[in-house]
């Protein structure tokens, strides 16, 4: 992955700055990402290495700047001068008369590292919705180490790599990602979007310089609202596309909403045929192509549609599991990277990706669901205490009636708060965790851990309503965490590069005063933002129901062999680090082999992508819930 990476110490010196730096430099190595800057001494060192769009450089002998991304200025003096002179050096400038403050005026998808040399301090940030990542290392002698990826920082000789159980337990709660700012490893951290870090007097100090604005606009005209919606889409898209080759401009079309928008609009700001690409399956349960050929004709497109297999998921599952820097199983990766791959073989360098507007304009079906769960609170609680939820244990066969089931799942959800029903559908709803987890290991999990983190994340969003606080905990775990890194990772290694118009710094401050009522009632999603886009987008699109960018894995599994014997085997692999029950992880590979894979709902994926990652990252021992990880290399 490109980006950025470095240090600065206390008053220990390093032996072999140049190595190390080239070793943090080597481990963003990736296709395309020749581009390198280095800049060291024994006690600081920073250093950028992407492809040419993405690299921002300026250093002097009081200060160096690496800035990484796409970044623009809400000042229009300050976006003069970086045009002129570049953004590092604008940044060089904000920084020295304004110190971390000049964050309140730099838009756009960026991390950034600037180190103070003549006052021995340095500064860190991301972007407002995490496109960027950023993870660091606390130095016992005082001092960071920091760079895009956690491979990078490992890199640093003073920085170990210890995973914790808890981790792993964390992992599985949220399905699929370790989310920030935890990274897998106990001695990093990862900045949260919006954050920065300010290292000064040989401390470090985390602030927040950005949190979405939620509020509600004064306008009574809705009609007007969503006019404006849509022009904020246009110069969304006039940012994302601008200084860029238009003939080379592709856009992920999956035939949903967002895709959608993004395509069409792309032919409209453009004003040319706008190149799309689609991953189809032969599995109709999965296959959207008809919604993605109806968008195509709609927005005038060159279309091109790839049918993924099961062979094309054994080819690449491995490569793409011990790419990320951290486990990561969100299975919708590998109909991305071939997305990406094909339009990498038609000559497109940059994609745009619709990722965001669910959690802007509320397109997650679970929002609908919060409402109906929340009509059980306004049953009287006498009712509800004492006659409903002592009556349904004793319903009889209540689990093998269907109508009965549904009322005791729902009053089991509708007792929990929105915050553990945001993220409480995972393998630990099914199965208590003791039978997961190895008996001396499960004595030392906290299983509350993961709820108490989504707990404050809701409820520290102020001045917001409950929808708004969970579109901003959406943003977080599902964008940043997930989404982002799955299409961003995707992206690089097929060659390519990606921009997320939704984000958009003006888009989003829009998005966050939208009247929440307005975005989704009447029993629909997105209503909002559905009937401001009609003007663009076709029918069908608008009316079909949401369906996701999936792909039938589990499917592929049970008809391919090969794919099969990967998970079990890696599973199998498992059974030796001693952190899950074999009582467990037997179970779930004789569901694997026979075909019943399903039954634990991705389960099985998310592990056997774990041990896969582990596996690349050298020979690891788990003592008392406390491995210690060699230093690796990931596999070509």
């Amino acid at each position: 992955m490109s980006g950025i990476f470095g240090w600065i110490t206390g008053d220990a010196a390093v032996e072999a700055p140049n190595s190390v730096a080239q070793e943090m430099s080597d481990s963003l190595a990736a296709k395309g990402n020749t581009l390198q800057k280095i800049s060291f001494d024994r006690q600081f060192a920073l250093g950028i290495r992407s492809e040419s769009q993405c690299v921002h450089w300026h250093e002097s002998d009081d200060i160096a700047i690496a800035l990484h991304g796409y970044p623009y200025w809400s000042d229009s003096s300050v976006q003069s001068l970086a045009q002129e002179r570049g953004h590092a050096y604008a940044v060089a400038q904000q920084f020295v008369n304004r110190g971390h403050e000049f964050l309140s005026e730099l838009r756009g998808a960026f991390s950034i590292a600037i180190v103070d040399k003549a006052n021995r301090r340095a500064l860190l940030a991301i972007d407002r919705f995490g496109v960027e990542t950023l993870c660091f290392a606390r130095l016992s002698g005082g001092g960071v180490v920091f760079g895009t990826t956690a491979d990078a920082v490992r890199a640093y000789p003073a920085v170990d790599a210890t995973i914790e159980v808890q981790t792993i337990y964390n992992y599985l709660y949220f399905i699929d990602k370790v989310c920030a700012p935890a990274t897998i490893y106990k001695e990093q951290e990862k900045l949260l979007p919006g954050q920065y870090l300010l290292y000064e007097n040989g401390a470090a100090h985390l602030r927040q310089y950005w949190r979405m604005p939620y509020g509600s606009s004064n306008s009574q005209d809705e009609r007007s609202l969503q006019e404006e919606l849509l022009e904020a889409l246009r110069g969304a898209l006039r940012r994302s596309i601008s200084d860029e080759n238009p003939n080379s401009i592709g856009a992920f079309l999956s035939g949903g909403l967002d895709s959608s928008t993004v395509t069409s609009l792309l032919a409209e700001v453009s004003g040319q045929s706008p190149k799309a690409f689609t991953i189809g399956f032969r599995d109709q349960a999965y296959d959207e192509t008809p919604y993605a050929i109806t968008a195509a004709k709609h927005a005038g497109a060159t279309h091109d549609i790839f049918f993924l297999g099961a062979d094309h998921m054994l080819e690449s599952v491995a490569k793409i599991a011990c790419a990320y820097d951290e486990p990561f199983a969100n299975s919708s990766v590998v109909p991305t990277y071939f997305c990406a791959l094909r339009a990498k073989e038609h000559g497109i360098d940059l994609m745009l990706a619709g990722d965001g507007g669910d959690e802007l304009f509320a397109g997650n079906s679970r929002y609908l669901d919060d409402g109906v769960y929340q009509k059980y609170q306004r049953i009287p609680s006498i009712a509800r205490t004492l006659v409903l939820e002592p009556l349904i244990p004793w319903l009889p066969m209540k689990d093998k009636i269907p109508l009965f089931r549904r009322a005791s799942n729902y009053i089991r959800r509708a007792r929990q708060s929105i915050p553990a029903r945001l993220t409480s559908s995972n393998v630990f709803e099914q199965v208590d965790f003791h039978q997961i987890f190895e008996p001396d290991v499960a004595a030392t999990l906290d299983p509350m851990a993961p709820q108490r983190f989504v707990e404050d994340m809701f409820f520290g969003t102020a001045n917001a309503t409950d929808l708004q606080r969970m579109m901003s905990v959406d943003l977080r775990i599902t964008l940043a965490d997930s989404d982002l890194r799955k299409v961003r990772k995707a992206c690089e290694l097929a060659g390519v590069r990606v921009r997320f118009p939704f984000l958009d710094d003006e888009l989003g401050a829009f998005a966050a005063k939208v009247p929440p009522d307005w975005l989704c009632r009447n029993g629909e999603i997105r209503s909002f933002y559905k009937n401001a886009v009609r003007p663009i987008l076709a029918k069908e699109t608008i009316n079909k129901s949401k369906h996701g960018f999936g792909l039938p894995t589990f499917e592929h599994i049970d008809r391919n062999a090969q794919l099969q014997a990967l998970l079990c085997d890696s599973l199998s692999g498992l059974k030796a680090r001693r952190i899950f029950s074999a009582r467990w992880l037997d179970l779930v590979t004789s569901n694997v082999r026979q075909g019943h894979s399903g039954q634990n709902c991705g389960v099985a994926w998310d592990i056997a992508m774990l041990e896969i990652w582990l596996q690349s990252r050298g020979p690891v021992s788990f003592g008392q819930g406390m491995p210690k990880l060699e230093k690796f290399r990931v596999p070509a």
